[in-house]
């Protein structure tokens, strides 16, 4: 694909990506006012454009093409286990294709800034490692607390609502870096 072509794509796609994250954002902070199938489907909405977003930018970079997969996959199956039944298989595999895509995604980003901005680069790989850590530590301090409060028999529901509060609120401050990082990204190639 020629420079400008690739400009052209990456400025467009890079802006509409940035739009669905933005939304993305505000359906998790809407979850914690309202719970149910509203914001089920919402955050639904969200990954499908993230989906197209991930198909458009594709030509730019393969790991792009693979986000896009994984991706639709793990919605169709979170689909399915929302209409037809619940599978803790179908579950976790999604869980796996969602780790699988975002990783393609920030490498992709990655790769596609390498040669301008070698920082930007290396943030776009650093958040991605962020992004596991707490997952990792959002599932192991709610593992932890829920097991002290059960063998104490003290009621869970509000020390595991706290970790989880504190731990979106972490995940809110990884939202708002991607936010950076991409537009960031953008601005490279305008």
């Amino acid at each position: 694909m020629e420079n400008f072509e690739t400009n052209t794509v990456a400025v467009k796609w890079l802006r509409y990506l940035f739009y669905v994250h933005i939304a993305g954002i505000i359906v998790s902070l809407t979850t914690w006012l309202f719970e149910g199938n509203l914001a089920v489907w919402l955050g639904r909405a969200v990954t499908l454009g993230v989906v197209i977003c991930m198909y458009q930018l594709s030509p730019l970079n393969d790991r792009y093409k693979k986000s896009f997969i994984f991706r639709g996959v793990m919605l169709i199956l979170t689909l399915i286990t929302f209409l037809l039944y619940s599978s803790v298989f179908l579950t976790l595999a999604a869980s796996v294709l969602s780790l699988l895509a975002t990783y393609q995604e920030y490498k992709a980003h990655s790769e596609l800034v390498a040669a301008k901005d070698a920082g930007l680069s290396r943030n776009w790989s650093s958040l991605f490692i962020w992004e596991i850590l707490v997952s990792v530590a959002t599932t192991a301090l709610t593992m932890t607390a829920t097991l002290i409060l059960v063998l104490g028999e003290i009621g869970t529901s509000a020390v595991v609502a706290t970790i989880t509060a504190i731990m979106k609120l972490v995940s809110l401050v990884l939202g708002v870096l991607y936010l950076v990082y991409l537009h960031r990204t953008r601005k490279l190639f305008e």
